[in-house]
Parts: C-alpha cells; structure tokens; sequence
C-alpha cells in the first residue's frame, strides 16, 4: 500500500472513531497516464467504533471550544444568496469555517457591479446583506469573500476587462471595501476566459492591493491529462486555488461507453483510484498540479453539500445489472455523456433533505450504508430500486458527504500540507431538526472544524 493511502486508511480510522454515530476552470491537454493499480476490496459499512479508540479521543460535540489550533488549511463555505433561508446568518456555525464566499458577484454589460447577488429586488437591498453577512463574518474571526461570476453570470467580465482593466480592478476593490469583504473568489466560467485572462485578472489586482485574498476554483485534471500550461503563473498571483472536485468532476459525473469497458459508477469527490473508467480523484489532479509547479500548500480540494443519484433503469447497461454501487459499468446513450441519467444534485437533493427523517437516507437499512475507504467516501447502496423524489426518479446508489468523510479529508489534506476544502454551498448542509441518526444541525460544519481547523 502507497505512503498515500496509508495516510488516507489512517484518515478515515480517525474520521469513524470521531463520527459517534453522526453527531454532531483551467483547462488540459492530453498526457501520460498513471497505472492505478489494482483496486482493493473497499465497500464498508458504518459499524460500532473499534475499540482501540473512543469518542473523547476522537470527538468533540458541536457547539463546544475545541480549542483553535491554527493547521494552515482554509475551509470556505460558498454562501448563495439566493439560499439565505436554508441557513439564516445569526444560524452559521462559524466555527466550522476559516473563509466565507458571497456568491455571486456579477458584472453588469456597463462593466458595473450588480449588488443584487441574483437574489435582492434592488441594489439597496443587496448592499445591506452583504454588509451584515462580512460583520458577522469578522466578528467570528472568518474572512469573508465575494465571489465573482459563476456558471452563466460570467459573460460581461472580459469585456470590462478589456476596456479598461485599471477601471475595472478600481470598481472591484471599491465594491469589496464598501461592503467590508477581505477578498474575491475569482469563479469566472466564460467562453474565451482561461489562464491567460485569469492571469491578467489576478495579476492586477493583487499589484492594486497586495495585501488582497484571491481564491480560484478550477478545474479538476481528469486522468491521462496534465494542468494547461500558464497554470503555476496564475496561482503564484493567488492564496488558494481550489479544485472543483465535488460531483465527480468540474462537470459532473461521467456515464457512457467512451473507454474501454465504458464509464464507471463514481463518487462526488473521490480522493483516490482514478483511471480511465472513472477519470477523477483529488489525489490524480493535486499530483498532477504539484509536477506543474503549483506549491502544494496553495492547493485545496472541494466537496458539496448535496447528494447525488444513479437513476434507474437510465444508467443500466442494456441486459445487464442496476448500477448499486461504486466501480460498475454506468450506461448512457452516448459515448460521452457528463451527467447523463443522474438525478438529485445541487439545489435538487440538499443534504438537508437527504437527512430528513422519513427519507431514503433515514430508512435505509444499516447494511445498506457504506464507505469507500479508498475512494473517501460514503454511499448508500440500496438493495432494490427505490424511488426517490428529490433524484427524480428510481436509484439503487446515492453519494453524498458525511461527517465520517469530511473529517478523513481534513486529515488527509493536512498530512500531505495541502491548503484545505471548498464547500458548495453551507446553506444545503444544514441539517433539520430531528435528523436521521440524531445528527445535529450543525453536523457537517462540526465535522470540517475537526478536520481541518481543530483536530481532536
């Protein structure tokens, strides 16, 4: 077994011991491929806690001081304004979090900013939250963030750019001053916008403001490729450069015949065992970043707080069996396919719902709920086909986050000294009132401080 993975096995030990029962986008070009190796039995279920550890060495309950270590790792949760009432601000476990992203910030065709974050009827409106959310923020010792553009609100900031670039990083820094924010989350997904002009972007306004917190959220290095040249210039104008590695890939999960045996069943955001039938996994795109040049330090992963489906009978290879877990031939139409016959996702299936009592998480069997401890992460591998409104549809296999695999990833990010995690979004991670397991509200958000901010 590689350094790697015992470090992860180690990872996921400490994450099941602490769990307690559940308190609680650059692009590539082709390249060489790396041999993965031969995939061990991984698929376990969330059993008793061994005995070689207990809950008061591994385990803090929400809501109490752990005692603040500082590890060096940012965990910045993404705050959609448009979810403001899935988790109220005076609700934030601020705890749980070093950063916290506005988003989104966008830029109007007049080159000016849009104060209504695609939420508030007027600029006035939006202004006013904006502020209160960077006091609450400081108050609790998080940095707060705007993040700039996002999917389908990015088309007007090459243009401002481009007519006048001075202006343009003026308008940024006033904005971001006037409504109290550290820094800017640069999520500019465009047709035409890439290195080169995130380079541009990025190296101006840190010339403008040295002192300013730049994050960049990119795009995982799928299997068999390399990091786009230019990319180890850019984050050296950055603090963070974060990997959109959440829901398989930076566009989504793959089904398909395209390789060899064709695409595989996967995770959201599996931490190991890429190759070419499931081609992303956190560690493929932090080594691949790392030989690029990119300091692994400045280096962070992403999760989501949502759950994902496997819909049947949409992923079902023709004649062939349900996909009910992880590694299994994932059928599409196409050879190609992102996303094809996947159900629930962001906005669809918050884990919010996905732990709600009464729902498929709540009512499936102990058995039926496992972890990869390779991979990272937890699924619910159903035995029969389930319909689930929030997939939209039937499904035998579900992957989300837990507690159990948000902590192995903080271990694991700080014992390769990576720079920490992405959460898209906190508000679909928090939790109602008499969850499944007796989980918290807060559970989630508990779990990234014990991983990442205060370890036990």
């Amino acid at each position: 077994m590689s350094e790697r993975l015992q470090i992860l096995g180690l990872a996921l030990c400490l994450s099941a011991c602490g769990n307690g029962g559940g308190d609680g986008d650059a692009g590539v070009d082709g390249g060489a491929r790396l041999d993965a190796g031969p995939r061990p039995d991984t698929a376990v279920d969330v059993g008793p806690l061994p005995d070689a550890f207990s809950t008061d060495d591994a385990y803090v309950a929400p809501g109490t001081d752990a005692g603040a270590s500082d590890t060096g790792q940012w965990v910045m949760g993404y705050y959609a304004a448009y979810q403001i009432d899935m988790y109220p601000v005076d609700q934030i476990d601020w705890s749980g979090l070093t950063h916290i992203a506005l988003a989104p910030m966008v830029v109007k065709a007049d080159g000016t900013i849009d104060y209504r974050f695609s939420a508030f009827g007027t600029d006035a409106e939006g202004r006013t939250f904006a502020q209160s959310l960077s006091s609450a923020a400081h108050a609790h010792g998080v940095h707060p963030i705007l993040m700039l553009g996002g999917a389908g609100l990015s088309d007007h900031v090459l243009p401002a750019m481009n007519a006048d670039m001075a202006g343009f990083v003026t308008r940024l820094l006033g904005v971001m001053d006037e409504l109290g924010y550290d820094g800017i989350d640069l999520d500019v997904e465009a047709t035409g916008f890439a290195v080169p002009e995130l380079t541009r972007l990025a190296s101006a306004l840190r010339a403008a403001r040295p002192s300013i917190l730049l994050s960049l959220p990119g795009a995982v290095v799928e299997y068999g490729t390399h990091p786009e040249a230019g990319l180890a210039t850019l984050v050296g104008y950055l603090d963070r450069y974060f990997i959109q590695s959440y829901y398989g890939g930076s566009d989504g999960l793959f089904t398909g015949s395209g390789p060899t045996g064709g695409f595989q069943s996967w995770f959201g955001s599996a931490m190991s065992d890429a190759n070419d039938q499931r081609p992303f996994a956190i560690d493929h795109s932090f080594d691949e970043l790392v030989a690029a040049g990119v300091p692994a330090e400045k280096l962070g992963m992403g999760v989501a707080f949502y759950a994902a489906c496997y819909l049947i009978p949409n992923t079902t290879p023709p004649g062939g069996s349900d996909v009910s877990g992880p590694r299994q031939p994932a059928y599409a139409s196409s050879s190609y396919c992102w996303d094809c016959g996947i159900g629930g996702g962001d906005n669809d299936y918050p884990l919010s719902a996905f732990f709600a009592a009464g729902g498929t998480y709540d009512h499936a069997a102990a058995s039926a709920r496992m972890f990869d401890t390779v991979a990272g992460s937890s699924y619910l591998s159903l035995p029969t086909a389930t319909m689930d409104s929030h997939c939209g549809g039937r499904t035998r296999y579900v992957v989300y986050e837990t507690p159990q695999s948000l902590e192995a990833r903080g271990v694991w990010s700080r014992a390769h000294g990576y720079g920490g995690i992405i959460v898209w979004t906190i508000q679909q991670g928090w939790l109602p009132a008499g969850a499944a397991d007796g989980m918290e509200r807060n559970a989630l958000m508990q779990a990234l401080r014990r991983g990442f901010i205060a370890p036990p």
